[in-house]
């Protein structure tokens, strides 16, 4: 791996790996920050916002774009990004909410009852963790995606440092929109409350 910077000779990472490293909306001190994360003086935390397909054919929209008329339609519904990709268990290249780290931490005394997640950093570096909550009701008869992100929580902890972290979960994180009643309600059922990193 190479990296050259502004201005500068190029700088030869030593080892041979396949990795990639994407910053968004960087701005005007982008390219400083990544410069940072390659060389190790900061650890990267960030999560993606959305999923990165294996091929374009692999999008939901892919049939419907570039549109051919002079309007375009939204077709997906409810099943846009990771809603579709878990719901059709279509395989992807990155998916929402991935992110790597140069330290490792592990998620433990997990209570869904009390909206409680407890992290650890077990690794040598520090670094922010972003613990995802998600919802799903595998036995519901309503029309939605396999698992809906309702709730994140972002901690900084030191190596070797653990924190207990809240993610509040109302009555809105389970209901859904229902279009006979023009209303929002809550499906009975059994539902399922995932924490994921």
């Amino acid at each position: 791996v190479v990296l050259v910077l502004s201005g500068g000779s190029p700088f030869v990472i030593p080892g041979s790996f396949r990795a990639a490293i994407h910053g968004y909306l960087g701005g005007q001190a982008g390219a400083g920050a990544m410069a940072d994360a390659l060389l190790g003086k900061v650890n990267p935390s960030g999560k993606l916002n959305e999923t990165w397909p294996l091929q374009l054919e692999d999008t939901p929209a892919c049939a419907y774009f570039p549109s051919k008329e002079r309007t375009a339609e939204y077709r997906e519904g409810l099943y846009i990004g990771y809603r579709y990709y878990d719901t059709a268990n279509i395989p992807v290249r990155y998916p929402f909410g991935h992110g790597l780290s140069y330290t490792t931490f592990l998620y433990f005394d997990i209570h869904a009852e009390k909206d409680r997640v407890t992290i650890a950093n077990v690794g040598a570096w520090d670094g922010a963790e972003v613990a995802q909550v998600y919802v799903s009701c595998k036995d519901g008869n309503v029309f939605r995606p396999q698992k809906e992100l309702k709730g994140f929580a972002k901690v900084f902890l030191k190596a070797g440092e653990s924190r207990t972290v809240s993610v509040s979960l109302d009555d809105k994180a389970f209901r859904y929109f229902n279009v006979k009643t023009n209303r929002w309600e809550v499906e009975s059922g059994i539902y399922t409350i995932s924490v994921a990193s």
